[in-house]
């Protein structure tokens, strides 16, 4: 059941039904390898209209998800662990429309490949990960939307990690995050650029109990961390 309104104006209930069907399979063809695909089909909740739009208010119908997936993990013993993955995933799209209405129309998709490797050793950790995202809004009809960037999302995020025991007990880490650039308005017309940041942190244990202590962006670097649209407005 749900409100037609957010402020409760109307209450019309309804009874939908959604068949969510989820399938994967894997082939182990050796010791420490394995390959898999994966499908799946999701819900969530439709977004609300802002007060700026004609149909202020309005909740909009649950959106209907789809994801593909297929990847590759593997092992070393002990030491080295990798992952690829492919992915595809599609979801509904909300906007408000050239009438000022907040309108549930086409879908922005989400293709992309996902890296990731981690090293231990003795007494040294190393962690990398890499996504490149080709993410377009397509079906709009609205040529000022239709095959551009989704607002907030990069073409290209990353990560770089180490972790090193400087003491028995006692571990000390460096870590570098990078965001390439995104769109701030989904008509294109602002961006913001990419950023790098990086973090340094320290563990301690002491039998049961643990101390972590991590400060984020040691640098004190500027950048814009996100953009996007929430009730009618643009935000960074």
């Amino acid at each position: 059941r749900r409100a037609d309104r957010s402020d409760g104006a109307a209450l019309p209930g309804y009874r939908s039904t959604f068949l969510l069907p989820r399938a994967a399979l894997s082939w182990v063809p050796r010791h420490a390898v394995a390959v898999y695909v994966a499908h799946s089909r999701g819900v969530e909740l439709g977004g609300t209209a802002p007060a700026t739009a004609a149909n202020a208010g309005r909740i909009l119908d649950p959106k209907r998800t789809r994801q593909f997936e297929a990847g590759l993990r593997a092992t070393w013993p002990r030491r080295i662990s990798a992952a690829m993955t492919l992915f595809t995933l599609s979801r509904p799209l909300e906007f408000v429309d050239a009438a000022n209405a907040f309108v549930q129309r086409g879908a922005a998709t989400h293709s992309g490949a996902e890296a990731s490797g981690t090293y231990s050793g003795a007494g040294l950790r190393l962690t990398a990960a890499l996504t490149l995202l080709r993410a377009r809004q397509h079906g709009t009809g609205e040529a000022a939307f239709d095959g551009r960037r989704p607002v907030n999302v990069p073409a290209l995020s990353g990560r770089v990690s180490a972790a090193s025991e400087i003491l028995p007990g006692a571990w000390g880490d460096v870590g570098w995050r990078h965001v390439s650039g995104k769109s701030a308005r989904r008509d294109g017309a602002a961006s913001v650029p990419g950023w790098h940041v990086f973090d340094m942190g320290t563990r301690l244990e002491l039998g049961g109990l643990g101390l972590r202590v991590r400060v984020e962006n040691i640098l004190d670097r500027r950048y814009w961390k996100d953009a996007g649209e929430a009730f009618g407005d643009g935000y960074l």
